[in-house]
């Protein structure tokens, strides 16, 4: 019974965990999406379903790459291009492309918390389109703000709360229009006529969220904000949302994390791991032998050796060894290969170790020597051993 009381501890500790999970509210997720896919407050599911009624001629097209691959189709003619996000930046490029599909009889909406074009090099004003959003905070506080839509035909006046009205809007009156204002008469909505199309910013994405289309007054605002654009052909950007690469991101640990019940399950799986591993582990670990380091016995190999080269008295082989060996060494060492009896490998031989010559000498002497003999006598291979040894050790200085 005892063995049993971990697991019994777990299983009540999961039990808990699961029962607390399902009792505890779910929070409400207010991260900026702006997708149609998204049915979250700042989510644009809504919005995007009610395209139809706004443009019933046209044809709703969702596009999921940069404004580059779209702009550059110079054919392109009688299209609305609509923006919403929290930061809508176009690169240098993409900035010309954008004013020549205006030009050719397109046009722009764009809701966004950031937006900035300057310094526009195409143009022979290079100023004269400049427009800055100053970037939307959400959720300053509970107080209301008057925003108006002005145009003649459709002026409404709508309150809303400031988490939705907040941002403003810096451009040059002399070519933006004004087409809506905060009740301290700044601008939040502008309008831009260039050749035979037109750019459109709102400075209140929000707005157009499906927290905002909830809202009879704010749902108001937007469906008319878009009726400014004609009813034709529409694309509907996808790929400047916040979460555009979080959501095309297929690995399996996110699409885990996706959802809530298999996200659960993954932490209590990794907790049921390690109670088990901390509670088995610790009672069926096996013994550790020790295992002492393996002995060096190089040692008593070169001296069992040194024993039998002693006891058979081969005087002749041992000095043929001597010479192989120091070839070898020569070799490595000095990258003499090739050591013959000759005046030119001798004085070779001499210049690449700087040894001395008298000492050299006598060493190359005696090498031959050894190498030509049938019998070596032990003094024979005592002096060679000697000035091999005498050699290496003049070499060094």
């Amino acid at each position: 019974m005892r063995n049993k009381i971990p697991f019994i501890i777990m299983g009540l500790l999961l039990v808990l965990i699961i029962v607390v999970q399902m009792m505890t509210p779910k929070p409400v997720n207010w991260s900026p999406s702006y997708s149609l896919h998204k049915t979250t407050p700042l989510g644009n599911t809504i919005l995007y379903n009610e395209l139809e009624q706004v443009f019933p001629n046209g044809e709703i097209t969702v596009v999921e790459e940069t404004a580059y691959n779209v702009l550059q189709d110079s054919t392109r003619v009688n299209t609305n291009y609509i923006f919403v996000s929290n930061d809508v930046s176009f690169t240098e490029v993409e900035k010309e492309l954008l004013f020549d599909f205006v030009a050719r009889g397109n046009h722009v909406f764009v809701a966004s918390g950031y937006f900035r074009i300057d310094s526009l090099d195409f143009l022979s004003n290079q100023d004269a389109y400049n427009i800055y959003i100053r970037p939307t905070y959400f959720f300053q506080g509970n107080d209301s703000t008057s925003i108006t839509l002005s145009q003649p035909e459709k002026k409404t006046h709508l309150t809303a709360s400031s988490r939705f009205t907040n941002g403003t809007i810096e451009c040059n009156p002399d070519y933006y229009k004004f087409l809506g204002y905060r009740a301290d008469s700044s601008i939040n909505f502008v309008g831009l006529a260039h050749g035979n199309g037109s750019l459109l910013v709102n400075a209140n994405p929000n707005i157009f969220s499906n927290y905002g289309m909830l809202d009879d007054s704010l749902r108001a605002y937007a469906m008319q904000a878009l009726s400014i654009l004609p009813d034709q052909d529409v694309f509907w950007d996808e790929r400047y949302k916040p979460d555009y690469f979080e959501r095309i991101d297929n690995s399996r640990l996110r699409y885990i994390k996706k959802h809530p019940g298999l996200h659960m399950m993954l932490w209590l799986s990794i907790l049921t791991g390690l109670f088990f591993l901390f509670f088995r582990g610790k009672r069926e670990q096996r013994v550790i032998p020790i295992q002492e380091p393996p002995k060096n016995l190089s040692l008593s190999f070169v001296q069992t050796i040194g024993e039998l080269y002693f006891e058979r008295s081969d005087h002749t082989d041992l000095s043929k060894k001597q010479v192989l060996y120091f070839r070898d060494y020569l070799s490595r060492t000095f990258r003499i290969r090739k050591l013959e009896q000759t005046k030119e490998s001798i004085d070779h031989f001499l210049h690449k170790t700087r040894v001395e010559e008298k000492l050299g000498r006598r060493l190359l002497n005696k090498l031959f020597i050894a190498e030509k003999n049938q019998v070596a006598s032990e003094l024979f291979l005592l002096e060679l051993t000697s000035l091999i040894e005498q050699f290496k050790e003049n070499v060094k200085k």
